[in-house]
């Protein structure tokens, strides 16, 4: 009986150290790759950090890396990029209109990367408390020492994980936007937009009317829409009056107010629409 027992103990042992080098369920899963964002919550006016950061990258690792990450320029603006774990910044483009950056990094003389930081964006926030936008990323060129790339379009695109960037309560008034001056501003995200476009608009206190206009490049009149004053943004389905959805193609925006001193224009905006084919 006591050799039975014994038998069917190392046989119950055999079968659990079997379940746990076959991969059967006892054993952890295998670390997956991801391209992360970070997220963040801060106050109205303050300036932090955001990293864009790899996880788990099959070996060698990436060494040649170029995206872009969009964000709503009504809420945040970047002021910097700046390339991490022994990346150099080849190029890099902020526009705080549109509300995108773009960067292009590679390692030099030095080994790939499978875990840690891409780039760092020196941030802050332009909105007001309780706004968010979110940090969408899209990478389009990820490539191993030897130039090849290390994922598919499908697989690269589904590990990558968008941020969030919150403005909380409390902290000093945000600064006007850069460029253009005037007490009217408005943005718009996404751009390029492919289903709808949100126009985040700034109007002076005692505004009594505030109207969007949008035009195509020869000037003609597309769309046209009374803003509410008491709110800050109006999203458009990207269609004109009628109902009928507008081509794809760059278009010009501007709001127009009207305040007790007089009539206000913002500085003109360009709105792309692409549509997915």
């Amino acid at each position: 009986m006591r050799v039975r027992k014994a038998i069917g103990t190392v046989a119950l042992w055999a079968l659990f150290l079997l379940g746990l080098s076959g991969g059967s369920g006892f054993w952890a899963q295998e670390p997956q790759p991801a391209i992360r964002v970070e997220s963040k919550t801060v106050a109205a006016g303050e300036s932090t950090t955001l990293d864009i950061t790899v996880i788990d990258i099959p070996a060698p690792g990436v060494n040649d890396v170029q995206g872009s990450l969009r964000y709503d320029p009504g809420v945040m603006r970047v002021t910097n990029v700046t390339a991490l774990s022994g990346f150099t910044l080849f190029a890099s483009s902020i526009d705080n209109t549109l509300g995108e950056v773009q960067f292009a990094i590679a390692v030099v003389g030095g080994n790939p990367v499978r875990q840690g930081g891409l780039v760092r964006l020196d941030v802050q926030a332009v909105g007001s408390s309780g706004q968010q936008t979110t940090l969408d990323l899209t990478i389009n060129v990820f490539r191993d020492p030897e130039g090849d790339d290390i994922f598919t379009p499908t697989e690269l695109a589904s590990i990558v994980e968008d941020g969030t960037f919150t403005i909380s309560g409390g902290g000093p008034p945000p600064p006007p936007p850069p460029g253009g001056g005037g007490e009217v501003q408005v943005h718009v995200f996404p751009n390029p937009a492919r289903t709808r476009a949100t126009f985040v608009y700034s109007i002076p206190n005692g505004t009594t009317e505030a109207t969007l206009w949008i035009f195509d490049l020869r000037g003609g009149l597309v769309f046209q829409k009374s803003l509410d004053t008491g709110s800050n943004r109006y999203r458009w389905n990207l269609k004109d009056a009628a109902g009928k959805e507008v081509p794809n193609g760059p278009y010009y925006f501007r709001v127009g107010v009207q305040t007790a001193q007089g009539r206000l224009l913002s500085p003109v905006g360009r709105l792309l629409i692409q549509r997915s084919p």
